[in-house]
């Protein structure tokens, strides 16, 4: 039976201490998680390859088996999760390893390999020499993860091959699942390629896979509302809905998008029972199809992701979404869900938000009762405080008056004290560097600002001199906050991109208001004279 409750631990971002790793598991089993998704990309300690950029972050064989042994303790049986043909950036991105890329200019941007060759029999046969080794390593868990997820460059090399894209897809997947099942195994996949290039021809295949492999459907910003564009054989909306897009300057659409109205027969009575009105769609239908279909299907929303940046969650959109995915669990009779919390959109994306900041998150996904996050805050009270950090992150409001009320709320705070710290440093963080922001754009639109004095932009030099000393005392006081709990390369990328870059930008403005000042004084010491 497949876990009904399960958290995503992605790797590949800012790293916990192992002390801390091993509490945030308990934390898990705590709050009802019956299962984690560890995506290790280059932290797992394989015998035949070498990917890590530090060497000495990838886990030890002895430090594996002991998260292992402790989160078995914690109740959370472990999913291993190894991307099988995209994402696998982090390995493709040596030279040693290139050659199983694809490498024919067709398939890819020649700027990153991302994605496994399937024309070669050697890139086949070194993704299952990867996955012999997660699969041993994990002799309890009877499901691996394959990832093939947002695999495009496949679409391109199917394309200049004359194949299907989702032929190449389902080539691959069988092969995998002969591979899996062979080990005992269960194989997962992300749905989406399927989502992608859905077609008529391809249905009779697909169900011939119901029995072998697990579906996992994501979408992580959905909510209760029907849905205007949906992602089923192809990216889709009714023409209808487009016209009153366009008119109401709000055309969000790409020149690749698709009309529902021209569905295939077949695939429109797959659609047709979950119709909300003429020109919309029950959102996170899909889900509901693969299971109408046959398929054993786990759903995917997120606390965490890339778009959110690297400071605050927008969490009232990942609330409606967490509640959305309940609802659809419940009324499709899905097989459980997934929580993901991405680290990184991707290996060379800078690492999102600070783990601390998921930890109300977790619980509300979890939906449990006994154990909370903050404890001593109410529960209507923390959730309201949620949303309005989620606006703060978008820029609906302010997060000086953010700031305020979690100072206010501190002393009531009874439970996991140093991750309310850190909410309370990165709002600190967040308004600090909307200062910066503010006055480096001043400075850069003011070069033509002939009629100022040396007073006026000798004011603004004082407020660049004075945010150019508090920032890097801020960014002392959350580093060495951070660094009692995690460690990592992905750490210092972290605080390099929240406070170096802002401090690069605020010494440019300092000098360009410094040119300025002495500008101005010449030009108004020439005028009264």
């Amino acid at each position: 039976m497949l876990p009904q409750k399960i958290a995503h631990l992605d790797l590949k971002g800012i790293q916990r201490r192992p002390d801390e790793l091993l509490r945030h598991l308990e934390w898990l089993g705590d709050l009802g998680y019956d299962a984690i998704l560890v995506e290790y990309e280059d932290r797992f300690p394989f015998h035949t390859a070498r990917f890590a950029i530090a060497p000495d972050e990838v886990w030890t064989r002895e430090f594996h088996r002991e998260f292992l042994d402790h989160a078995a303790a914690c109740g959370l049986a472990v999913i291993p999760l190894q991307q099988s043909l995209a994402h696998l950036e982090y390995a493709l991105r040596w030279e040693r390893y290139r050659e199983h890329g694809i490498t024919d200019p067709l398939s890819h941007d020649q700027i990153e390999s991302t994605t496994l060759h399937l024309g070669r029999e050697q890139s086949r046969r070194w993704m299952k020499s990867l996955l012999r080794e997660i699969m041993e390593a994990h002799p309890d868990s009877p499901y691996i993860h394959l990832g093939m997820d947002e695999s495009w460059s496949l679409g391109v090399y199917a394309r200049g091959g004359g194949v299907a894209p989702l032929a190449l897809f389902l080539d691959w997947l069988e092969e995998l699942c002969a591979f899996c099942h062979g080990m005992g195994r269960t194989p997962l996949i992300w749905s989406d390629m399927l989502e992608d290039h859905l077609e008529p021809g391809i249905l009779e295949r697909l169900r011939a896979l119901r029995e072998k492999v697990v579906l996992v459907v994501w979408d992580y910003l959905a909510s209760e509302r029907p849905a205007a564009v949906v992602r089923f054989a192809g990216w889709r909306t009714s023409r209808h809905r487009a016209a009153a897009m366009r008119e109401d300057g709000a055309d969000h659409l790409k020149p690749h998008h698709l009309w529902m109205e021209d569905w295939a027969p077949e695939i429109a009575a797959l659609a047709r029972p979950y119709r909300a009105g003429d020109h919309f769609m029950e959102s996170l239908f899909q889900a509901a199809v693969w299971k109408q279909l046959g398929f054993r299907v786990l759903g995917a929303s997120a606390i965490c992701i890339m778009a959110e940046g690297a400071l605050l969650p927008a969490a009232h959109r990942r609330m409606a979404n967490i509640e959305r995915w309940k609802q659809c669990r419940t009324g499709w009779q899905l097989d459980g869900l997934i929580t993901t919390a991405w680290a990184r959109g991707g290996t060379f994306h800078p690492p999102t938000l600070i783990p601390d900041l998921l930890l109300p998150l977790w619980e509300y996904a979890a939906g449990g009762e006994n154990v909370a996050a903050f404890r001593g805050i109410p529960r209507e009270e923390l959730h309201a405080l949620l949303v309005e950090a989620g606006r703060c992150a978008e820029g609906g409001c302010s997060a000086a008056q953010l700031q305020q009320r979690l100072e206010e709320l501190s002393p009531l705070v009874e439970s996991h004290r140093e991750e309310w710290e850190t909410w309370r440093l990165i709002v600190e963080t967040l308004a600090a560097r909307a200062r910066v922001e503010s006055l480096v754009a001043e400075a850069r639109k003011s070069r033509y600002a002939n009629r100022m004095t040396r007073v006026e932009w000798g004011c603004r030099l004082d407020r660049c001199r004075e945010m150019r000393r508090r920032y890097p005392e801020l960014r002392r006081r959350v580093a060495r906050h951070l660094e009692k709990r995690y460690t990592g390369t992905a750490l210092h990328e972290w605080l390099a991109n929240l406070f170096d870059v802002p401090l690069r930008d605020l010494e440019e403005a300092e000098r360009l208001i410094a040119a300025y000042l002495t500008e101005s004084t010449a030009r108004f010491s020439e005028t009264s004279s």
